[in-house]
């Protein structure tokens, strides 16, 4: 599978938790997983306990109706364990640090390799395979999520991306198009800082804005065919910051920047941040997501001025670019589970059903978060946000594995924006470990931004920036963790 992928964060578990794992006898599990899917008898598990991050629902919009339903439906009583996003790694690593492991772990793809090889998670590919409910997804969703050749991780949606989007309204003011090569992005970026596309008077707008400068997602439109990060290119992995393609990427970069046409507070923006200037009329094109964001965008943007016929919308990858879709989390049983075939049976394969299962995990419990009237599907207010509608309970309505009849009509901005990036996206990769990435990879994220920020800021020529990043990269250590990627 083609892969680009976004930043390398390998945790590599401790002796005592690899010890720890390992006692718990994965090699018998592994056996006895293969004959109870090959015996056609699988037992139903009395209670399954799992630990997700921010991407199900939380406790405030319902969550423990969620699992009350679910025990409802399914007879097995959910125990949902949702730490804080910023500490989500670190608990999941105190869970198997402690022996307090659960039965199912979503681990995004910085971790789920590194666990996986290291013995933490049960092969889920006999359940898999005898599984007749999930013949309908299609096989790349679930062949992306192997890791030799074993399938430790499922999914549990299809990975969403970013594409960029522009103020249309502010293009019609000033009578430019949707731009589509770069000349014509830079044309767009001046209109949008020179030509007073707000009409306060003031020269108070940027024409882009974006969290950082090392994101390879967020600034496609200025990395293009370059990859900053460390990444599989024609097979090899490689760092793409000393590849032919950085040169003239740093080039684009430096000019946006200089010019002041990209926003200048870009080396300390955050996504929130970047999201308020869009939101308040300081800039005029912005990366983001995909899906239910063009919706939150747009609405939020007219929220802010009032009166204002205003679409955001989301453009094509301009000539040259693409879009980067990211690998999705998955969820993992471990080897701590004492059944994983039933776990498998009535968690995973019935949150893709698709019938009560798929809807609960979707659109969440009837009476809480959405409602029926006259036949029709309406999403609830929030619990915790009555302005606002509920968006999904754990599965995203519009990113859905296993092809289904949704009863719920999904907004045109949400398929549209997907549509877009889908284009011309380009899918993420597993990435293989490397101690020695592992040890030297926040140092190496120094070192990018080092090299970028000198190069935009003009302190550096180009040649002499990467000459010196190469030198600082090899004393590190970067070649000896392609090596170990390659090996």
């Amino acid at each position: 599978m083609k892969g680009l992928l976004k930043r390398v964060s390998l945790l590599i578990l401790s002796g005592a938790v690899l010890s720890l794992i390992l006692s718990c006898g994965s090699k018998e599990r592994g056996s006895t997983a293969v004959a109870a899917s090959a015996g056609g008898e699988v037992t139903k598990p009395a209670s399954i306990k799992m630990i997700v991050d921010t991407v199900m629902l939380i406790p405030e919009d319902g969550q423990q109706q969620l699992a009350d339903k679910y025990e409802e439906l399914t007879g097995v009583k959910l125990e949902i364990v949702q730490p804080p996003h910023q500490e989500y790694t670190r608990k999941v690593q105190l869970a198997f640090s402690s022996g307090d492991i659960p039965d199912v772990v979503q681990m995004a793809e910085q971790d789920y390799v590194s666990f996986a090889l290291q013995g933490a998670f049960v092969d889920m590919d006999p359940y898999y395979q005898a599984s007749e409910v999930l013949k309908s997804i299609p096989a790349e969703y679930i062949d992306s999520n192997r890791v030799g050749g074993k399938l430790y991780g499922f999914s549990n949606e299809v990975g969403g991306g970013v594409v960029t989007y522009i103020r249309q309204d502010w293009l019609d003011k000033l009578g430019l198009g949707v731009p589509s090569t770069w000349e014509e992005l830079v044309a767009v970026m001046e209109a949008f800082t020179t030509g007073d596309p707000d009409g306060n008077g003031l020269n108070d707008t940027v024409g882009y804005t974006m969290p950082g400068i090392r994101a390879n997602n967020y600034a496609r439109d200025f990395y293009q065919d370059a990859n900053p990060e460390v990444y599989l290119k024609d097979g090899v992995w490689v760092d793409g910051a000393l590849e032919p393609e950085m040169k003239p990427a740093l080039e684009r970069l430096a000019y946006a920047y200089q010019n002041g046409l990209l926003d200048q507070e870009v080396f300390t923006n955050k996504t929130s941040t970047c999201r308020e200037k869009f939101y308040s009329s300081k800039a005029g094109i912005f990366a983001y997501w995909a899906g239910n964001w063009n919706i939150k965008l747009d609405d939020m943007v007219q929220q802010r001025n009032e009166n204002l016929d205003t679409v955001v919308v989301p453009i094509p990858a301009i000539k040259g670019s693409y879009y980067s879709r990211r690998v999705p989390s998955n969820l993992s049983i471990t080897i701590k589970a004492e059944n994983p075939a039933g776990i498998f049976k009535y968690l995973i394969e019935y949150m893709h059903d698709g019938g009560e299962g798929q809807m609960l995990f979707t659109h969440g419990v009837e009476g809480v978060h959405y409602a029926v009237e006259n036949g029709e599907y309406k999403t609830l207010p929030r619990i915790s946000d009555p302005k606002n509608l509920f968006i999904k309970a754990f599965i995203s309505p519009e990113l859905q594995l296993n092809p289904w009849t949704d009863p719920f009509s999904v907004d045109g901005r949400i398929t549209n924006s997907i549509a877009v990036m889908n284009g011309s996206a380009v899918d993420s990769t597993l990435v293989p470990p490397s101690p020695t990435l592992a040890q030297i990879n926040a140092d190496l994220q120094v070192l990018k931004d080092n090299l970028i920020a000198k190069v935009m800021n003009g302190e550096k020529q180009i040649d002499q920036a990467l000459a010196e990043y190469k030198a600082a990269t090899d004393k590190i250590g970067l070649p000896q963790a392609l090596a170990e990627m390659n090996g």
